[in-house]
């Protein structure tokens, strides 16, 4: 049982709320080679491509430094003008980027409707996620967001999650008197000991990364089944 004079929950949303469905192998080229067919780059496609996931496992490294998010359609038009030297505007990137991101397919896992459904009568609950897309990330919450008073992606902020910059709408409206329930030990656990919250990690299974600090941590599951009795 929690401790803490509780106002309000947070939630992560992938692999907390929200699972992914295996991805089509090469998507991600299989879009980009299509789109760029159509616009007229058949010849400088594969070198796109090639330099488009360069820039990505770049920008990738860079955020786990300093957490600052990037923005997929800017950079994929950057990529477009270094390459080719054309200038693209930046809608038509966005509706590639958008193309992509709806041919992954996301699910809510079983329990998840029930637990928000029981927990949002009596706290205000919140969303943080990670997510350089935020269309993307809206679509998989769509079906429980009714139960979220406030959602909040990273890719609308510009920080991701350690950063203490995701979290300030919920820390001035409830300071201290918050749990924080996630997946990821470091980008959700570790993340919110420094605000002075405590946590409960939804461990769904053995590849959730571990966190550094557990003093904080007041459970930890394999779902949100048990957060009812846990949380009162």
């Amino acid at each position: 049982m929690i401790s803490v004079t509780l106002e309000a929950i947070s939630f992560d949303l992938f692999n907390t709320l929200v699972g992914i469905k295996p991805v089509e192998q090469h998507l991600l080229t299989h879009v980009l080679d299509r789109y760029l067919s159509q616009m007229g780059f058949s010849n400088h496609s594969s070198a796109i491509i090639e330099y488009y996931r360069k820039q990505l496992q770049h920008l990738f490294s860079d955020r786990q430094q300093t957490y600052r998010e990037f923005n997929n359609a800017e950079l994929l038009q950057n990529t477009i003008k270094t390459v080719t030297n054309n200038d693209i505007p930046i809608q038509e990137c966005k509706e590639i980027i958008n193309s992509y991101f709806k041919s992954v397919k996301t699910f809510v896992f079983e329990e998840v409707p029930n637990v928000l459904e029981n927990l949002a009568g009596r706290y205000h609950l919140y969303l943080v996620s990670n997510h350089s897309w935020p269309e993307a990330a809206r679509k998989a919450v769509n079906p429980i967001k009714r139960y979220f008073r406030k959602i909040i992606i990273s890719g609308d902020v510009g920080w991701r999650k350690p950063s203490e910059i995701i979290f300030r709408p919920i820390i001035e409206q409830h300071g201290k008197n918050v749990v924080h329930c996630g997946d990821h030990g470091q980008e959700d656990i570790d993340a919110v000991y420094p605000l002075g919250w405590k946590a409960i990690w939804i461990k769904r299974n053995e590849n959730c990364p571990q966190p550094t600090i557990y003093k904080h941590i007041i459970s930890i599951v394999k779902n949100l089944k048990e957060l009812p009795t846990i949380i009162p």
